[in-house]
């Protein structure tokens, strides 16, 4: 109930209608708490919305800041929730991904050293995948 009137909040602070479909895939995210791709939403929720839905329900939460892509080469997109009002203006992620299992990791937040880029680019955000195994397939 407590993570519910959370999600509920979150909607809300986006002025985004809370519906229940909304509520189903932000609650999947909540609970699993890992980077889910369009084909893990789908076989946890049993198939309950096609494909059509679920994408655009997917690129309405990116839009607004509920959920962020996760940077891959060569695979499936995953998306991870930025589960607080304070984490919707994160603009720096890092992620750790077996190459084994395809296991996806958060990690805090880091802080990263000044640098600077050339040709003045302006950076908006940085997203760091660290690539390896995991300890269960170590």
């Amino acid at each position: 109930m407590v993570m519910e009137k959370h999600l509920l909040q979150l909607l809300r602070y986006k002025k985004l209608s809370a519906t229940k479909a909304r509520l189903q895939v932000l609650s999947l995210f909540a609970k699993l708490n890992q980077p889910l791709s369009y084909a893990d939403i789908h076989a946890y929720l049993d198939g309950e919305f096609d494909r059509v839905t679920l994408y655009r329900m997917l690129d309405t939460f990116v839009s607004n800041g509920l959920i962020r892509s996760v940077p891959a080469l060569h695979k499936p997109i995953t998306y991870v929730l930025l589960d607080g009002v304070e984490q919707l203006s994160v603009s720096n992620m890092f992620f750790l991904n077996c190459l084994h299992c395809n296991r996806k990791y958060i990690l805090p937040a880091l802080v990263l050293p000044n640098f600077e880029l050339p040709l003045k680019f302006n950076v908006s955000h940085v997203d760091i995948v660290i690539e390896g195994k995991c300890p269960d397939c170590s």
